[in-house]
């Protein structure tokens, strides 16, 4: 179902999230939605964890350097090669990787 709405919204606007008007949503809307998922769960979300978990996510399927900094604001992909360059020394992923690309 969320895909759905990810791709429904893609189409329509530069914004991802839409409030049930149509309009991108505030940052108290976001904030005052986010304390009360924190308050509900009874555990602590950080926004920045959602994002690293995602740029993460992106780089261990394969996903471009260049293109995902670009996807997350980013001029360049020296900050995600700065910041998420373990990924890329991660053995499992240089195995995966070398193999999909006809290495040994």
């Amino acid at each position: 179902e969320a895909k759905k709405i990810v791709e429904r919204n893609i189409g329509n606007s530069p914004t991802l999230f839409l409030n049930t008007k149509g309009k991108p949503w505030t940052a108290n809307a976001i904030c005052s939605t986010w304390g009360r998922i924190e308050r509900k769960t009874g555990k602590r979300f950080c926004s920045y964890a959602l994002r690293h978990s995602y740029i993460t996510h992106q780089l261990k399927t394969g996903a471009n350097t260049v293109t995902l900094a670009h996807l997350v604001g980013h001029e360049d992909a020296s900050m995600i090669s700065k910041v998420y360059g373990h990924v890329e020394l991660d053995p499992e992923y240089m195995r995966k990787h070398a193999s999909r690309n006809g290495g040994s």
